[in-house]
């Protein structure tokens, strides 16, 4: 009797360290998986699941870091891609200005600087509100420090 007690235990502890084995192996894959196909979050949840399952896993830690650089590049780009979409219709609205005063201000009159004086206030306005919020929000400046 001893001796099949002894023999299922074994048995048991044999199929549980397999299935700890699989259960990293399958996390491991689904990541690789998630980083070639760019979902680095997912990748990161995978990852993170593996590192349960073993936490000194060097192959699960460099993955991690790969994905979280990978993440951070991707969410960087995604902030340069909305300030050059938040700053292109000024850029346009400034460079229509320019042209308008065919870029020598001693032609302008006084009366054509009044006219264009309000849009020149509102492009004036607009880029310091921007500016507020790029200073205010470590996003930002994080984006463009890392570039």
């Amino acid at each position: 009797m001893r001796k099949t007690i002894l023999i299922i235990s074994a048995i048991v502890f044999v199929c549980s360290a397999c299935t700890m084995f699989n259960k990293y192996e399958g996390y491991m894959r689904q990541a690789k998986d998630s980083m070639r196909e760019e979902k680095y979050e997912e990748s990161l949840e995978y990852i993170n699941s593996a590192l349960i399952e073993e936490p000194t896993s060097e192959d699960a830690i460099v993955l991690k870091a790969m994905a979280e650089e990978a993440l951070k590049k991707e969410k960087i780009e995604v902030e340069k891609a909305k300030f050059v979409e938040m700053t292109t219709p000024i850029y346009e609205r400034l460079f229509t200005l320019t042209k308008e005063i065919n870029e020598d201000a001693s032609n302008l009159s006084v009366s054509d600087a009044e006219i264009l004086r309000p849009q020149v206030e509102q492009i004036q306005a607009e880029l310091s509100r921007m500016s507020k919020e790029w200073n205010d929000s470590e996003r930002y400046s994080k984006a463009f420090q890392s570039s």
